[in-house]
Formats: structure tokens, C-alpha cells, sequence
């Protein structure tokens, strides 16, 4: 779930926005995302793994609502399968999580209060809505235009932003690689985790800003 909402908060921090010419890439970057509330759209996730290349990987197309500082309701379907899906919703007072693996049964679904203290999307929530350094408490971050290897991954690339984890969440992941569109869109981001195991999001699509209904963060509503 955390790989989930750094993609998805990453969304937020690559934004669109009128950029001073003067300012170092990064700090363009982060500048370009000041008032951005929320985002909504389609991304598809492929998984692979490092040690085996020649494996078919794994992918899910995700439907997503985002609204900062807390409230997401993230609804995944196995690419091959019509019938499984799985989702991940917080109204920033309960998380929700439900599976369903056929359309005629009724999903399992588990409910908990959301714990506010915890590092997740409260964390990047924060750093996204402030300043550069508060990217870096949690990142050693570095921008760069796009090479050649990278507008492999994504034809559309024109920067790069590169993240190393620190502290906690380096647990988790070694390295996170987001490729931005020429306006400063995120057209993708690329996570290696502390498995080998290499996650490749794409945005299909993404509304930034436009009203979202409070109950999709409510479970029962917005299914």
C-alpha cells in the first residue's frame, strides 16, 4: 500500500505550473505543485521482477481519487481478469479495504480507524505542499533532463526526477525514478523495492483539480 500512495502522491508533486527560468530543475519541480488539492484518473501498474526477465509480469489497471491531505479511494483490476478487483479508500477518519474475485459475490471488506500519526500519505502530503526541504527529509532528490534510456520507458519523458529513499521508508523501497511530460506532468513513475521487484505506473489519464464527490471516499458509495 505504500508503493501505492508515493505513486499517487507523486502525481501532486509533479503537477503543472508556470515555472521561473532562473530556479535549478528540481526546485522548478517542487514550485510547480503549490495549490494543487486533488487529482483523479487511470493508471495502469506493471510489476516485473529483476532476477526473472523472461517471466510475464503483472498488471492492474487502477482507478483513483485523490484529495490531500488524506482521503483516496484507489479501485485495482487484474488487467486479464474482468471479475477480481481489490480497493484501498480513506474519508481520512476510516480506511477501507475490500476484495471481490467474482461479480456475483459480494466483496470482503475490513474496516480501521485511520491512524494519523503514521508515516504515509499524511507524510508526502505534506512535503508535496511545502518546499524542497521537505521533500529531502524523506529523499535524497536530484532532477536531470531525459536521456535516451529513459524515453525507452516513456516516449513522452522530457525531466526526470530521481528519488532515494532515507529513513523509514527505505525499508521498503531503494529507489523511485518519475518521468515528466515537457508541461511537468507525470507521465510515469518507476519503483524498486527492497524485493527486486520493479513497478512500472503509467498514467492513462489525469484530472487535476476538478470537484470530487465527498462519498467516493466512503465506502457503499462509490464503488
Amino acid at each position: 500500500m505504500t508503493i501505492l500512495r508515493i505513486s499517487l502522491c507523486l502525481l501532486i508533486l509533479t503537477a503543472c505550473g508556470r515555472l521561473p527560468a532562473e530556479d535549478d530543475l528540481l526546485t522548478v519541480i517542487m514550485q510547480a505543485q503549490q495549490g494543487t488539492e486533488r487529482v483523479q484518473g487511470t493508471l495502469r501498474q506493471f510489476t516485473t521482477h529483476l532476477d526473472r526477465p523472461d517471466e510475464d509480469g503483472t498488471a492492474f489497471i487502477v482507478t483513483f481519487y485523490l484529495e490531500l491531505p488524506d482521503k483516496y479511494h484507489l479501485r485495482y483490476q487484474p488487467e486479464a481478469d474482468e471479475e477480481e478487483k481489490e480497493w484501498f479508500l480513506s474519508d481520512g477518519t476510516t480506511q477501507v479495504h475490500a476484495e471481490q474475485m467474482f461479480a456475483d459475490e459480494a466483496p470482503e471488506v475490513q474496516r480501521k480507524p485511520v491512524k494519523k500519526d503514521s508515516w504515509g500519505l499524511q507524510r508526502i502530503a505534506d512535503f508535496v505542499r511545502m518546499d524542497r526541504a521537505s521533500l529531502e527529509e524523506d529523499f535524497d532528490a536530484s532532477a536531470r533532463p531525459a536521456a535516451e534510456a529513459d524515453t525507452a520507458v516513456h516516449s513522452a519523458a522530457s525531466n526526470v526526477v530521481e528519488l532515494k529513499p532515507k529513513g523509514q521508508i527505505a525499508d521498503e523501497i531503494q529507489s523511485i525514478t518519475v518521468y515528466l511530460t515537457s508541461d511537468h506532468r507525470t507521465g510515469a513513475v518507476a519503483i524498486l523495492d527492497r524485493h527486486d521487484n520493479h513497478i512500472l505506473i503509467t498514467v492513462v489519464k489525469a484530472d487535476y483539480d476538478s470537484p470530487i464527490d465527498p462519498g467516493i471516499f466512503t465506502w457503499g458509495q462509490g464503488e
